[in-house]
């Protein structure tokens, strides 16, 4: 009914006043989000809107202080106009509270995600670009041309559904190869760092000046910031080899039961796309050969008014199901 009232209400504006694009705009946001999201979200009875101060004064009384945004590539500000980036980056750390109130509104970030630690804890606002060393490193980089890369020639590579980054220089191309070739697995810098050497040398990329690892570290370190490289303390135990009786998650299995969304281990939501899809993810569960499992296949294919007149190849199903981190070992 919301959905339908926002539609009603849009549909009536004039296209061409600031009301009218604002409705169009949101019109526009809330078609693409899940109903889940926008049941808990936007249609939240109990949400209060407030400033970002408040927010912080309330913590502080129970021994909380602001660490800061829970997206971390939000403190990269390249993309800001430079008047912006200057004026934003011109606060001093105590008013840190401020500057990101200030970034909120730039952005129109209605839903905010904080993150509090305690108030004894003695933060370090600065980072040095060796603080990347201390994760687990991915990156689903894929390159948009086949082929070993060119030298000289820029290189582009799809970092995520909605993100394009290029690479120019040997460093950059070697880097996210090895990372879209690990992928959904993590490495430690150190691994990251020898596929890199391993890739440079199998490349045969000339280079008047070879990288250092200070030069892979600050590689590695500004696309974390800028939100192409996700780093963390835990390494997920993703497998991305077929086993002889795979398996999917037991959460992913559960959740196939009651919609189309299940959660992968790296916490991230996958879409199944059909109600076939979704009887199959059920068994595998680490009870059935891929024999059996292709047979199950047949038989749901035969079965379902989403069949195709030859069934889906079952280790091809495993394999993306592999890459979307739902295997488990």
């Amino acid at each position: 009914q919301a959905r339908a009232i926002t539609k009603f209400i849009t549909d009536a504006t004039f296209e061409d006043t600031v009301h009218g694009k604002v409705m169009r705009y949101q019109q526009s946001r809330i078609d693409k989000i899940y109903d889940e999201v926008l049941f808990h979200d936007d249609l939240n009875a109990s949400a209060e809107a407030f400033l970002l101060y408040r927010f912080v004064e309330s913590a502080e009384q129970h021994g909380l202080q602001y660490l800061g945004d829970v997206d971390f590539a939000r403190q990269d500000m390249t993309d800001y106009t430079d008047q912006a980036r200057s004026t934003l980056l011109s606060f001093p750390p105590e008013m840190m509270v401020v500057r990101d109130q200030y970034q909120d509104f730039i952005d129109g970030a209605g839903f905010r995600r904080t993150l509090l630690c305690h108030d004894d804890v003695k933060l370090t606002r600065t980072l040095t670009d060796d603080f990347i060393k201390r994760f687990f490193l991915s990156a689903p980089m894929k390159a948009k041309t086949d082929g070993p890369p060119t030298d000289g020639q820029v290189e582009y590579f799809q970092a995520s559904y909605s993100t394009s980054v290029e690479a120019a220089t040997p460093l950059e191309k070697a880097t996210f190869r090895c990372l879209g070739a690990a992928w959904p697995r993590s490495l430690t810098f150190s691994e990251l760092a020898e596929a890199v050497v391993e890739r440079l040398k199998s490349d045969a990329q000339t280079d008047t000046n070879p990288p250092t690892l200070a030069d892979l570290c600050a590689l590695v370190a500004a696309a974390a910031r800028r939100g192409e490289i996700v780093f963390r303390f835990h390494r997920p135990d993703i497998v991305t080899a077929l086993s002889e009786r795979p398996e999917i998650s037991a959460v992913a299995r559960l959740q196939s039961q009651a919609g189309e969304m299940v959660t992968n281990l790296r916490h991230s939501l996958v879409v199944v796309e059909n109600a076939m899809s979704q009887k199959f993810l059920a068994k595998v569960d680490g009870t059935r050969t891929i024999s059996e499992l292709q047979a199950e296949v047949n038989r749901l294919n035969r079965d379902s008014p989403e069949g195709t007149p030859e069934p889906p190849d079952v280790a091809s199903l495993l394999r993306k199901l592999a890459m979307s981190a739902l295997l488990v070992g």
